[in-house]
């Protein structure tokens, strides 16, 4: 029987591979026809490959391969990713680094007096919370905290800090990374266009340089960068990024065009009403990374009843007290709230579910919107408001009724 490799794990030969090095490989092997997913790991130089085909054709690519020769060729997206990527890594490293650094070295009274002082921020939080008649997750971390230092169980103290910071870290790295992944989807990764310049020439520039009123041109295939007035050209627009219509649209000119529709037939000649950053494409961009305003009913029930939960997480650790007397047994029952969960699960997963509508092109502006359209049920929905019988059959019109009545009458 044979089998065939589908995942190859490499390594560059060279001594360190910049974060804009790693970005034109990753660009450059995800343009080759048989490759599915690539992964740069720009620290060790080191690159995995999941791929179809011939694993000799992929290494004679390979073998062929140069920064210089592919970065023209090819369209890199920004390297924010993974610059948010490796401090949120370093972040980590660095906080379990100094935990058990300062468990280790530190003599007692020191770390003593430093979980004292970190745990006072979370317990001022707490008490403030409670002054406002509030009881949230804030006053369940306060409350863990403020038992353990009166007890002197300086070491939970810490260990309970570490935990908060540590899942905090990983929350805000989580809850980044989906919106900077769901933006990257949307954003349109075109970084130079042909300028026309006065004597009729074109001039490939980069997009940065553009401003309102120069001219760009744009031929069939390709994305329009920016908001204009098509100015020379007759072509069809694929619009279906803003409008979600996938139907070409006939631009003639004197029309505004839009960035990110698609030339899909003719050339144009486009007079640049927008600077880079402030298209309707852009705004659509900005309006998917601030989707956390438009939050879903199932998401405020969410955030309600994670709330709801902090009575009863106060009620269960007091009663454990009470029944054993343990106070270490009582700060793990603050500990162990399912209100976190709660709150985290919501949004990432609205997140994640508007980041698989852009891979198969449907934009979609916030959670409720996605719940408005599970609502949505275009066949029941329609025979309920028509009145549909449950054999199948439409009841009779009221004037049909009326008929009826009335040869009713004369029989």
């Amino acid at each position: 029987m044979k089998f065939q490799i589908l995942r190859v794990r490499l390594r560059a030969v060279q001594a360190s591979m910049s974060m804009e090095q790693a970005d034109i490989l990753e660009a450059w092997l995800l343009a080759l026809p048989q490759v599915d997913q690539v992964t740069v790991h720009e620290r060790i130089c080191g690159v995995i490959i999941v791929y179809r085909g011939s694993k000799e054709a992929l290494y004679q690519k390979l073998a062929g391969f140069s920064y210089a020769l592919a970065k023209p060729k090819v369209q890199i997206a920004s390297s924010q990713s993974r610059l948010m990527n490796r401090a949120y890594k370093e972040k980590l490293v660095f906080l379990v680094l100094r935990h058990y650094l300062k468990k280790l070295y530190l003599p007692l009274p020191l770390r003593r007096a430093l979980s004292t002082f970190h745990a006072l921020p979370r317990i001022m939080r707490a008490a403030k919370t409670l002054l406002r008649g509030r009881l949230t997750v804030d006053v369940l971390d306060g409350a863990a905290m403020s038992v353990a230092l009166l007890t002197g169980d300086f070491s939970t103290a810490g260990s309970v800090r570490f935990l908060l910071k540590l899942g905090e870290t990983i929350d805000e790295w989580t809850h980044k990374k989906s919106v900077d992944d769901l933006a990257k989807s949307m954003s349109l990764q075109v970084d130079q266009v042909w300028q026309l310049s006065e004597n009729g020439t074109q001039v490939l520039a980069a997009l940065s340089q553009i401003r309102p009123g120069d001219r760009i041109v744009v031929h069939t295939g390709h994305v329009l960068p920016l908001d204009g007035i098509l100015e020379d050209g007759d072509v069809m627009l694929n619009q279906a990024s803003l409008t979600g219509e996938s139907v070409p649209v006939a631009k003639r000119p004197g029309s505004a065009v839009y960035a990110g529709s698609v030339v899909e037939e003719g050339n144009c000649v486009v007079r640049v009403t927008g600077a880079l950053g402030e298209n309707r494409y852009d705004r659509i961009v900005r309006m998917i990374e601030e989707s956390e305003k438009l939050k879903s009913g199932a998401e405020n029930r969410a955030y309600a009843l994670a709330d709801r939960l902090v009575p009863w997480c106060l009620g269960g650790s007091l009663l454990t007290w009470l029944l054993t007397g343990n106070t270490t047994r009582a700060v793990s029952v603050l500990m162990v709230d399912f209100s976190c969960a709660l709150k985290l699960s919501m949004p990432l997963s609205v997140l994640s579910a508007m980041r698989e509508a852009g891979r198969h092109k449907i934009t979609v502006k916030g959670g409720k919107f996605l719940e408005r359209l599970s609502e949505a049920d275009h066949g029941r929905g329609r025979d309920a408001a028509r009145g549909r019988l449950p054999g199948g059959a439409f009841p009779p019109l009221r004037g049909q009724r009326r008929r009826a009545r009335r040869r009713g009458a004369r029989a």
